[in-house]
């Protein structure tokens, strides 16, 4: 029976890694990768997911524990002779002469990089539009948004092109795309993988994480992406390549918490709500001995401080990285946002460091509770683009789960909760406390598998 995903991609079978048979002539190889790069350019005429396919041969791809892996990356990162553009006019032509570092981790390891993914420009925004790439557009319904600022990203592997698409996550960007479009999207703890190698990410705030369909890829992707680099001040040490199948790591049963909503403003929709809980539910009975308590958890109050922090981090990290000298070529809405942070003063940003330390120190005490916390990821399934263009408060609702992980350091993921009344997906969001990534992931895992 044929999905409704099947009848809108066709039925060609993803480039899985279960599909890949290391056995097979190389001549099947290169067949099923020419099948890849032929969906990758009709997503990219259907749907506006890709900004640029590579007519590299596999010649380029090593030998490694990742081969046959097929992986895009978002337009933000850059890719070694491959374009990048950031979906801006000013970098149409730019072919970096390096990978960045967690790009250059996964080709030594044996993945093929075949794509890169449009974005929001210079993933500054919610909805995936760029200059470049026009608006990213849902795989499940055209006139919906596949989400932003990653939804290109999604869009790929919803749609079974490629195995995984790595990408940056500053505020929600993995998470949100990914609860949309129905599939897992993970962004780690802060400091776990190396951000070098972009436009000027947020230096504080940044996660790079992956697109994936299963928990199980997510990890490994993650092992090989993650650990110090000496370019980057903020990452932390690698550690030994997680076992999903061992037990959370903790001594007692893990315990959740459920919040409906991190902004009393931003309640989910009927539908979201009655799934995610369920879905909530369902995974506490699955885990021996568990508990699942309702909790009241307001980031509201911090979110200010997000945003004034986040303004004078890009634009500092942009302006390091050179990424400013055509700025007359950026959309209106790109210079926007950069006119409002260089009127950010000494002072906002002070307070609002503050205000960080103590947005960390509530969530730490909360985690003093609970060792997971559920919650929808987005409080609504995807909007019609028509609906969004010109709302005041798409951005609010739309990031009101998401923006505060990243603010606090928490490593977050989504998972595939199940579909609304109208058919299109819902996303439940886990998230664990800071660099507790592994024992998020075997969670992940152990939900997936008790909502299967």
């Amino acid at each position: 029976m044929l999905t409704r995903r099947d009848a809108l991609f066709g039925t060609a079978a993803a480039l899985t890694v279960a599909a890949f048979d290391k056995s097979s002539n190389a001549r099947g190889f290169l067949q099923e990768r020419a099948d890849l790069l032929l969906r990758a350019r009709e997503l990219r005429e259907k749907h506006h997911a890709f900004l640029a396919i590579s007519d590299q041969g596999v010649s380029n791809v090593r030998d490694g524990p990742l081969s046959g892996i097929t992986v895009s990356v978002k337009d933000d990162l850059f890719t070694k002779d491959l374009l990048t553009t950031g979906g801006s006019q000013a970098f149409s032509e730019f072919k970096p002469v390096d990978d960045a570092v967690p790009i250059a981790r996964l080709r030594h390891a044996g993945v093929d990089v075949f794509a890169k993914c449009n974005l929001a420009e210079f993933a500054m925004h919610v909805r995936p539009r760029s200059p470049l790439g026009g608006e990213c557009l849902n795989p499940i319904d055209r006139s919906r948004t596949a989400g932003g600022s990653s939804g290109g990203s999604a869009t790929a592997i919803a749609a079974g092109v490629g195995d995984a698409s790595i990408a940056t996550d500053s505020g929600g960007s993995i998470r949100g795309p990914a609860a949309f479009c129905g599939v897992i999207g993970f962004c780690p703890s802060n400091g776990k993988v190396p951000k070098i190698g972009s436009f000027g990410t947020n230096l504080f705030f940044t996660g790079i994480g992956s697109f994936t369909r299963t928990v199980d890829l997510t990890a490994k992707l993650h092992f090989h992406m993650a650990g110090y680099d000496r370019t980057d001040p903020e990452t932390l040490p690698a550690r030994d390549e997680l076992d999903l199948g061992a037990t959370h790591g903790g001594s007692q049963p893990p315990r959740f918490a459920w919040v409906a909503t991190f902004d009393p403003q931003c309640p989910p929709d009927i539908d979201v709500l009655k799934i995610t809980r369920d879905s909530a539910q369902q995974i506490s009975r699955g885990s021996t001995s568990s508990s699942l308590q309702q909790e009241t958890i307001d980031m509201s109050p911090y979110r200010a401080a997000f945003g004034v922090i986040s303004d004078a981090d890009r634009l500092a990290q942009m302006e390091r990285a050179g990424s400013l000298k055509q700025q007359h070529l950026f959309s209106a809405e790109t210079r926007e946002r950069l006119d409002r942070a260089r009127k950010r003063t000494g002072s906002e940003y002070s307070l609002a460091m503050y205000e960080r330390g103590l947005a960390s120190l509530y969530c730490s005490e909360i985690f003093q509770k609970y060792d997971f916390i559920l919650s929808p990821t987005v409080p609504m399934v995807a909007p019609r683009i028509a609906e969004i263009e010109g709302s005041a408060d798409f951005a609010r609702r739309y990031l009101s789960n998401l923006w505060w992980t990243n603010f606090v350091g928490c490593p977050a993921i989504t998972i595939p909760a199940g579909v609304g009344s109208d058919g299109l997906p819902i996303g439940l969001q886990i998230v664990g406390r800071p660099d507790d990534d592994d024992n998020l992931l075997r969670i992940a895992a152990q939900a997936v598998k008790a909502l299967s």
